[in-house]
């Protein structure tokens, strides 16, 4: 669902599913891919290509994030 300039009491990213509340829309939320699924989602979208209902986007973007996944770095360094 998207809309312009609305208030949505709340609101979740459809890549990382952070919640947020009492947003103005449209919100510019750059959130960290988990894996290569997310990143070909992202660049896809970035290019205008939309999701159809049914077509294993979804599963395939799953797919890919449990097959390359990318590493998170410790905080301590250690």
């Amino acid at each position: 669902m998207h809309f312009d300039g609305g208030l949505m009491e709340k609101w979740t990213c459809e890549f990382c599913g952070l919640e947020l509340r009492n947003v103005v829309l449209p919100v510019r939320h750059r959130c960290k891919s988990r894996g290569l699924g997310d990143t070909v989602a992202k660049v896809l979208s970035s290019v205008g290509v939309k999701k159809k209902l049914g077509c294993g986007c979804a599963e395939r973007q799953t797919k890919l994030n449990e097959l390359v996944p990318y590493k998170r770095q410790d905080k301590t360094g250690l």
